[in-house]
């Protein structure tokens, strides 16, 4: 019965962009027919190389994206997207999750082609925006819905979007994701209700309310259903003209959702302060996702951004049942010569429940932007994380390089 709440709820949001479309509709393909959009494209590639100690080879994945997109021209309120992607398997060992090389470490970029966005968007009153479609979502920083953009296939929403900003300084997130296109290639259908509001009218800071209601239909994926309602508040405070003091904290509930099996509840918790001082920042942050042992379940975040957090080794891509808390400090600066940009990332990984201690890991990257001349917008990067393990997992290594190259 949920489900067929949730699939009405998405009709009517999808209503007010059918009205819309049919009162513009004519417009609109006249003006795309007299004067086209916009065609752009982009190429990143990329040699990944992986030891893990569980396995007893090495992997290097050499692979190589092609996106192509097209956008409309904007009639009455009105614009479409589409961008495809090819992902090319061009040398190594490695297993991509599709290919069956399970005695090689993972790198999770499975080749094939697809349509990763396709979308109308349509803003009605200056006040709102309607998204219907195909399409990337990326929520504050990513923990909960992201688009994964590191993986070659990044993942992206079948969903609907609505974002009313009549309050000022209010914006009201309303959505339904109705699949999700995985960086597996594969597409999961799920029935899935969001819900956010942000509040920007602080001197120093950001509030976000949020509810998602992650709700899987196929039986493989419903121990991953889960409700999640949630605060965040991040900001800044300018010390000087160049200098200012970050901050963010956040804290969320979970729960058993939909039709997952298992009854469970698990928290969210980060804290984190950094400050900028010209060329050079640092951040101390921590973050807590909970577990439930007594169900055998760590709080979930199967839409997030993952490879973002709790480290590049991707050692914590499913929390533990005694749940994960991650202790860490960045260094960043843009003061290396010829432009280079520098990051480094220290984590000590202990359980949530009990004194287990996981694991500690260092990451390190390094970023060459093109700012002009022929090579301009062409970006380089060297990335590399080494995770020491304890009690999870085993020692690996990881040591990336890549290049991505717009065409404009």
């Amino acid at each position: 019965m949920k489900k067929v709440v949730n699939k009405y709820f998405c009709t009517l949001l999808t209503l007010p962009l059918i009205v819309a479309c049919s009162a513009v509709a004519s417009d609109f393909i006249k003006e795309e027919v007299v004067e086209p959009g916009k065609l752009s494209a982009s190429l990143r590639v990329r040699t990944e190389f992986v030891e893990d100690d569980a396995k007893n080879k090495d992997a290097d994945a050499s692979t190589i994206q092609v996106r192509v997109r097209y956008e409309t021209k904007k009639v009455n309120g009105l614009q479409g997207f589409v961008e495809g992607q090819t992902v090319i398997d061009a040398y190594g060992d490695y297993n991509d999750t599709q290919n069956g090389k399970v005695e090689y470490p993972v790198v999770a970029d499975p080749d094939g082609s697809q349509v990763h966005q396709m979308y109308f968007n349509y803003e009605a009153f200056g006040e709102n925006n309607i998204r219907v479609g195909r399409q990337e979502i990326v929520y504050d920083n990513s923990r909960f819905i992201g688009n994964v953009g590191w993986r070659q296939n990044a993942q992206s929403f079948d969903s609907v979007l609505i974002t009313n900003d009549f309050i000022p300084k209010v914006s009201v997130d309303v959505g339904y994701i109705d699949n999700v296109k995985n960086i597996k290639n594969n597409t999961d259908s799920m029935s899935t209700p969001i819900v956010r509001l942000s509040y920007s009218g602080l001197e120093y800071g950001k509030v976000v309310l949020y509810g998602y209601f992650v709700d899987y239909d196929e039986p493989k994926n419903e121990k991953k259903s889960n409700r999640t309602i949630g605060a965040r508040f991040s900001g800044a405070y300018p010390v000087s003209k160049d200098n200012k003091l970050t901050y963010a904290a956040e804290y969320a509930e979970q729960k058993d959702y939909g039709d997952n099996p298992k009854s469970f509840n698990a928290d969210y918790l980060l804290a984190e302060v950094g400050v900028s001082l010209d060329k050079w920042s640092g951040t101390l942050g921590y973050e807590v996702l909970g577990g439930d042992k007594g169900a055998q379940v760590g709080f979930m975040t199967p839409l997030a951004t993952l490879h973002k957090f709790q480290g590049w080794a991707d050692k914590f891509l499913v929390t533990p049942a005694e749940g994960i808390e991650d202790k860490y400090m960045t260094l960043k600066t843009t003061a290396l010569p010829y432009g280079v940009s520098a990051a480094a990332t220290y984590h000590e990984f202990n359980s949530d429940i009990g004194s287990t201690h996981y694991g500690d890991e260092l990451d390190v990257t390094l970023v060459k932007k093109m700012k002009s001349g022929k090579l301009k917008g062409v970006v380089f990067v060297v990335k590399a994380a080494h995770y020491n393990a304890d009690e999870h997992a085993e020692d690996t290594n990881k040591l990336v390089f890549q290049f991505t190259a717009p065409f404009n």
